[in-house]
This record gives C-alpha cells, structure tokens and sequence, in this order.
C-alpha cells in the first residue's frame, strides 16, 4: 500500500499544503477524502462541528487576563477581589481547556469556525461479529519556535508547567491580601507576573507562525486510511466491520475526535480504536504510545496494549519501541477518557522525537517510502490480532 499512502501524502501536503484547523484548506482535505472514500463505494458521511480553530489563543486570553489582575491588584482596595476573582476563573479554565474541555470561560470569549469529521464505513466479507474504527486527522500545526528541537521542547514543556504554577501562585497572592495586605506581597506577585509575561510571548510567537504543509504530521496517517479503504474494498475483513474517520481540529486540542467519540460512543463501546499519527518520517521507526499525558496521564489499555507487544515480539525485524508521550497528545486521549480500547501507532526517531515535529521541514522531500512500508506491515499485523 506505500505507493497510494505516497499518493495521497503528496495531494494532502502539496496540491492543497497546509491545513490549519478550521480553515479552507481543511476542508479541502476533507473534501478529498470523501471523495476517495466514495470512489471506493463505500458508505460516507460528514458531521460538521465547532472549534475556536487555534492552541494558543486561550492562552493569550488566559495570560493576558493574569497580567491585567497584576494591575488591578497593585491598585489595591476592592480590586484586590477582582484580582483574585479574575485568577480564580483564569485558572480553573486553563486546567479544563488542558483536560479537553473546551466549554469553559477561556474559550467563551472566542470567536467559533466549522471544521468537520469525515468517516466511512467498510462492511466484511461476512456478517459483523465486531468493529474496528482507525482514526487519522487531516489539519496541521502552526511552526513555533517551541517545537524546533528536543530542547526547546524541553522549554515548552518546563514554562508550560511553571505557567500553572505561576496562575496559581497569583491567585494565592491576591486571596491572602484581601485579609492582610502588604508590600511584600505586592513584590513578591512580580516572580509569576514575569513567567507569564514569558508565556505570553511564547503563545503569541506560536499563533502568529504559519502552518506547516504537514506531509507527516499527519498527511502520512490519512494517506494510510484512505489506502486502508482501497485495500478494504478489495479485501475486506473478515467478520469486522471498519469505521475510517478522518478527523478535523485534532491540533487544537483534539476537537474533532472529542465530537466524533460524544456522537458514536454508545454504538462503538465494543469496538477497538486505532490511532495512526505521523508514520512516514524519514530516519523514523515505528512506536505505539503506553501513555500520554498533558495535564493528567491517560494510560493505554493493557489488554491493547499486549496486542500490540505480541506483534514487536513476533516481529523483531520492525525495531518496534513503546513511547510514553509527555506535554503532547494525540486523537486517542478523547477515546481513553471515554473509557475505550484503544491503541496508538506513531513513528519517531531512535531518540524518541519526531522528526520535523511542526516545522516547515514536515514536506514530502523528507518522507521515506521505506519507513512507510515497513509501518504499514507493524500495523497490518495488529490489525491482524485486533479482528482475531
């Protein structure tokens, strides 16, 4: 399947290019890949959604507000209140908007733009005994200078967690000097006032960098569903009835697999979930996560993940590694916070980082038909396990 995996990498990534979320060339995407769902006869549909269309505009809200109780605090009195009012809410909306809920005071204050999932449903070759439902996303991530390198991750991932700290700190603060003011305290609300003037730089320098044309974050993942159909009309699958979604917004806080898992939970309770994100990279090998955590660790099922330990063992040629995912997430936290089976394949380098992770690098020059389909057979074979 390489070869129309490579096919529809270069359409995704080049003849449309980057697709931020909820944008134009999002729908594009998603205009394809119903097309291609539908030369393959199978049955198609389309479920539009809301999504505020961007990672970081929360957090310029959230630091902006921080910064403006700041103010309000120094000018002492009844603003003291506000200030710590202000915090309060600033804070327990960043957690909920770190925790993939979207419906909190962060986002009220947001514009909203369409972005849609797209799925198909491929029947077996005989009655249904049970379902597998493979989840990719078509848009793509803006080009921080966050994501540059393992260690200006590392940055990323530290100011992030001392953001936090920082919001809560302030709210202490001000909470405190409304029952025993004083100028100690005023100097000391500077040292988190400094830390989120420092997020605020770093959210607005990632809002304002362009999108990458994302060839394989994650053209590479929606390139081995739509061959998945091909395959699928061709061979279909034993007594399994599959789902192809193709899913919008997943770079902004996976909104789109968090509508797709509300619609369908209850009709898919019994089926296995397969997350395929970022499998094309040159100098990458194949990797399935064992758990991933941004605010709080979400932890893959043992009984998938001995599926899936069973296929590296079996097959010690595929260099097959686990990854526990820290600061990042993909369209499979929705699916284990709905208390799902689900399973996770990602490719990273021997390192454990992505190659060209949101950079304007991630285009079709570095993707290594080799890697593709040495990944495509490690998935195939669990596929193999899940429908056994």
């Amino acid at each position: 399947m390489s070869e129309r995996i490579l096919k529809h990498i270069e359409y995704l990534s080049k003849t449309i290019g980057p697709r931020g979320s909820c944008t134009e060339q999002e729908r594009q995407a998603h205009d394809y890949c119903q097309k291609v769902f539908e030369a393959m006869g199978h049955e198609s549909h389309r479920e539009p959604f809301s999504s505020h269309g961007s990672a970081y505009r929360p957090f310029i809200v959230a630091t902006v507000l921080i910064l403006l109780a700041e103010g309000l605090f120094f000018l002492s009195g009844i603003w003291i209140i506000v200030a710590a009012v202000l915090t309060g809410i600033v804070m327990i909306s960043a957690l909920l908007d770190l925790g993939f809920i979207s419906n909190n005071p962060l986002r009220w204050v947001l514009p909203t733009y369409q972005s849609r999932n797209v799925y198909a449903i491929a029947p077996p070759d005989h009655e249904a005994r049970g379902k597998l439902v493979v989840i990719s996303h078509v848009d793509t991530h803006r080009t921080p200078w966050i994501w540059t390198s393992p260690a200006t991750y590392k940055i990323y991932r530290l100011l992030s967690t001392l953001g936090i700290v920082a919001f809560l700190s302030c709210f202490l603060i001000y909470t405190i000097s409304i029952f025993a003011p004083s100028k100690t305290l005023l100097l000391l609300s500077l040292i988190p006032t400094v830390i989120v003037l420092a997020i605020l730089f770093m959210v607005v320098q990632a809002e304002r960098s362009p999108h990458t044309c994302g060839a394989n974050d994650n053209a590479s993942g929606v390139g081995f569903t739509l061959a998945m159909a091909e395959r699928l009309k061709e061979e279909p699958l034993p007594f399994t009835e599959v789902w192809l979604v193709v899913v919008g917004c997943e770079e902004v806080g996976a909104d789109g697999s968090m509508d797709f898992v509300h619609r369908h939970k209850a009709e898919l309770a019994d089926a296995a979930f397969l997350i395929i994100d970022g499998i094309g990279a040159e100098g990458s090998i194949p990797y399935y996560l064992t758990r991933e955590t941004l605010l709080r660790p979400l932890k893959y099922p043992e009984e998938s993940l001995k599926i899936v330990r069973e296929v590296a063992a079996e097959h010690p040629e595929l260099d097959v590694r686990p990854f526990d995912m820290k600061g990042a997430y993909t369209d499979g936290s929705p699916v284990l916070m709905a208390g799902l089976k689900c399973l996770a394949v990602v490719n990273h380098d021997p390192s454990g980082w992505i190659p060209n992770w949101h950079q304007p690098s991630d285009n079709l020059d570095h993707i290594d038909p080799k890697v593709l389909e040495r990944t495509e057979l490690f998935i195939w074979e669990i596929i193999k396990k899940l429908i056994q």
